[in-house]
């Protein structure tokens, strides 16, 4: 096994209730990972986030991770802070 992270698995919890939110995060640093996830969150969302388990890289490879990816379930989110790489989810888009 590595000695430094892949990535992480995280459980968001919003203030509102509801399901928790899975997201994959592929940035080593822990404290890092939930920071990306945080400014992914509409500011008026309150939430606590969780780390649930580090990534394997069996996992990180089967997402198509790459340095940087937050993904909320199997979509890439899009974080406002320039040192998350930014990327748009593939394949369809829902009507509506």
């Amino acid at each position: 096994m590595a000695d430094k992270a892949l990535g992480w698995q995280l459980t968001v919890q919003l203030a509102q209730g509801g399901a928790l939110r899975i997201y994959n995060v592929a940035i080593a640093e822990e404290h890092e990972a939930v920071e990306a996830v945080k400014r992914t969150l509409d500011s008026a969302e309150r939430a606590v986030v969780k780390v649930k388990s580090e990534l394997t890289e069996r996992v990180f490879r089967a997402l198509r991770l790459r340095p940087g990816d937050v993904m909320s379930g199997g979509r890439r989110k899009q974080s406002p802070d320039a040192s998350v790489r930014q990327t748009r989810s593939s394949g369809p888009k829902p009507n509506g």
